[in-house]
């Protein structure tokens, strides 16, 4: 599998190559390979579901599991979220809503 990835990536060197220098001939070497059409957009792939009211709650729980992920990933102190949630809830209270949005 990898020498033909290999090729593959030669050939398409070699027609960069020849577009960058101006020839944009069609040689029929870049119809044997499929044009590439994503599935679903690189951005919607990682996304967790979003709850339907945007809350400052919400964003640090988010903030929170992002930074637990991975193989040395490390998930806020909990004092550290104690005092974002006390913020939130401070501002919420003057802002006089919750939603964040």
């Amino acid at each position: 599998m990898l020498p033909l990835i290999a090729e593959a990536m030669s050939e398409a060197v070699a027609v960069n190559l020849k577009k960058a220098q101006g020839d944009y001939s069609d040689s029929g070497e870049t119809a044997k390979y499929p044009e590439f059409i994503p599935q679903q957009p690189a951005s919607d792939i990682f996304k967790s579901p979003t709850p339907k009211v945007l809350t400052s709650s919400v964003i640090i729980d988010e903030e929170d599991r992002r930074r637990s992920l991975g193989r040395e990933g490390k998930p806020l102190p909990e004092r550290t979220l104690r005092k974002f949630r006390k913020a939130a809830t401070e501002f919420a209270e003057y802002r006089g809503s919750e939603d964040a949005s």
